[in-house]
């Protein structure tokens, strides 16, 4: 019996132990959301790139996020998809975005704006955090009660 308690102690430890660790690096990066826009085009003659522009109301200041300028397919007579993350959104944060079509020319398309809400996921990290830290203490409140029960049974 002592085995099994000194056992249980071990996993407890642990599951305290990574509880904490979790909670700490999901609130430490809580407030980190990535936002991923995606766009598909037909056909590209004469388009050299696409910048993406991010306001923070449909009508206001639109802000190139994009470093350097987003290449265009080496084939512009087919379907193309690309994807671009934004690294510095923040969470429950709603953005607008634009994107701006550069030709050869020098001449520019923008299509949008489109309207996305930052999320992150962290909620979840924090929830099994919290279950681990209660799976602790649950057991820790376990194990005290079998050693009381050990305790009150050797003295008879």
């Amino acid at each position: 019996m002592h085995t099994n308690i000194k056992s249980l102690r071990t996993i407890l430890l642990l599951l305290t132990i990574g509880g904490i660790f979790l909670m700490l690096y999901a609130l430490f990066t809580f407030r980190e959301a990535k936002i991923i826009i995606e766009w598909e085009t037909a056909s590209e003659v004469d388009t050299v790139g696409f910048d993406i522009l991010r306001g923070e109301t449909p009508e206001g200041e639109f802000v190139k996020i994009n470093e350097q300028l987003i290449p265009a397919s080496v084939d512009p007579f087919s379907d193309n998809f690309y994807t671009y993350t934004d690294d510095n959104a923040q969470s429950q944060t709603t953005y607008y975005y634009q994107l701006l079509d550069v030709e050869a020319d020098g001449t520019t398309t923008t299509h949008g704006p489109i309207e996305i809400t930052a999320t992150n996921q962290k909620w979840l990290e924090l929830v099994l955090a919290g279950t681990m830290l209660l799976a602790a203490f649950i057991g820790k409140k376990q194990i005290q009660k079998q050693e009381e029960t050990q305790v009150h049974d050797t003295s008879q």
